[in-house]
C-alpha cells in the first residue's frame, strides 16, 4: 500500500508540474491575440464579399474572446469552465477553418441558410406548442420570428451573388479541414463531461472504492489530472486558432503574418510534447 501511495503522490508531482507552464501560455497567448487582431478584414483587398467580412470578422473576435475567458479561467484555476470553453472555442476554430476553405462564398452562405431553416422549423414548433397551450402572445412572438426568417431567407440566401453549399455536420467539418483525429480524439470524447458532468462525476465515484485512508490523496490526483488536463486544453485550442490564422494569412498573401504564426506554432508544439509524451493515471501505474 505504502509503494501505492507513492506512485500515487508521484503522479501528482507530474501533473501539478505542468502548471508550470502558465507563465509561457500566457505569453502565448497574448501572441496569438496580436496576430488575430493584425488583420483588418473589413478593409482588405483579399476579400471579395460582404458576406465573407462579417464571418471573418465575427470568427476572429470569437476566437480571440475564447482565448482570454479560457486562459482567465486557468489562471483562477477554474478548470471545468476550461473544459466546457475548449469544446465550444474548438468548434469555432473549425468552422473558421472550414470557411476559410471555401472557393468563392458558398460557404459562408452555406451557414446562413442553415441557420435561417433551422429557426424557420424552430419558429413553426414553437408556434404550433404555444397554440395547443393556447399562450396567444408566445405564438405571436413565434409568428413574427417565422416571418422574419422567410423574409431572410428573401433577402439573405436568394440576393444575387450568394452561393450556397450544405453546412454539414460537426465531425463532416473537422474532416473537411483535414482534422478528423480532433473530432474524435479531442470533441467527441469531451461531450460527457460537457453535456453531463458524467466524467467527473464517474473519477469522483472511483475514489470512494478505496480505503478511507488514502481517498484524500486520491482526490488531490483527480485534481492534479483535472489541472493538467486543462493546460493541455488550452495549448490545443491556441494551436487550432494559429492553424485557421495560417489558413487565412495564407489565403490572403500575409507572409509576415503566416511566418510569426508558424513560429508560434513551433513553440506551442513544444509545450504540447510535454503532456503528450507522459504517461500517468490517478492509478498510479505508468
Amino acid at each position: 500500500m505504502e509503494k501505492f501511495i507513492s506512485n500515487v503522490k508521484s503522479t501528482i508531482s507530474e501533473f501539478e508540474s505542468h502548471l508550470k507552464q502558465l507563465p509561457q501560455l500566457l505569453e502565448y497567448s497574448q501572441w496569438l491575440d496580436k496576430l488575430y487582431s493584425a488583420l483588418d478584414v473589413n478593409e482588405h483587398e483579399g476579400i471579395n464579399f460582404t458576406i465573407q467580412r462579417v464571418q471573418y470578422f465575427y470568427f476572429i473576435e470569437r476566437t480571440r474572446e475564447f482565448n482570454d475567458s479560457i486562459m482567465s479561467c486557468l489562471v483562477n484555476e477554474q478548470y471545468t469552465s476550461v473544459e466546457t470553453l475548449f469544446r465550444v472555442a474548438l468548434e469555432t476554430t473549425i468552422n473558421f477553418m472550414y470557411l476559410i476553405g471555401e472557393e468563392v462564398n458558398e460557404r459562408a452562405g452555406g451557414l446562413l441558410d442553415d441557420y435561417i431553416k433551422n429557426n424557420l422549423k424552430k419558429a413553426r414548433k414553437w408556434e404550433k406548442f404555444s397554440i395547443e397551450t393556447g399562450d396567444l402572445e408566445s405564438a405571436k412572438s413565434a409568428k413574427n420570428l417565422r416571418g422574419s426568417m422567410v423574409e431572410a431567407q428573401n433577402t439573405f440566401i436568394s440576393s444575387k451573388g450568394n452561393r450556397r453549399e450544405a453546412w454539414p455536420n460537426a465531425r463532416e467539418r473537422f474532416k473537411r479541414t483535414g482534422l478528423e483525429e480532433s473530432y474524435v480524439t479531442l470533441y467527441s470524447s469531451s461531450s460527457d463531461s460537457i453535456h453531463s458532468g458524467a466524467e467527473d462525476i464517474f473519477n469522483l465515484t472511483r475514489v470512494t472504492a478505496f480505503p478511507e485512508n488514502i481517498q484524500i490523496v486520491m482526490l488531490r490526483a483527480v485534481h492534479a489530472e483535472k489541472a493538467s488536463l486543462s493546460v493541455y486544453y488550452a495549448i490545443t485550442f491556441q494551436l487550432h486558432a494559429l492553424e485557421a490564422a495560417c489558413k487565412l494569412f495564407t489565403k490572403l498573401e500575409e507572409g509576415k503574418l503566416l511566418a510569426s504564426a508558424e513560429e508560434l506554432a513551433s513553440k506551442l508544439h513544444s509545450l504540447r510534447e510535454i503532456h503528450e509524451n507522459h504517461s500517468v493515471s490517478i492509478t498510479g501505474n505508468s
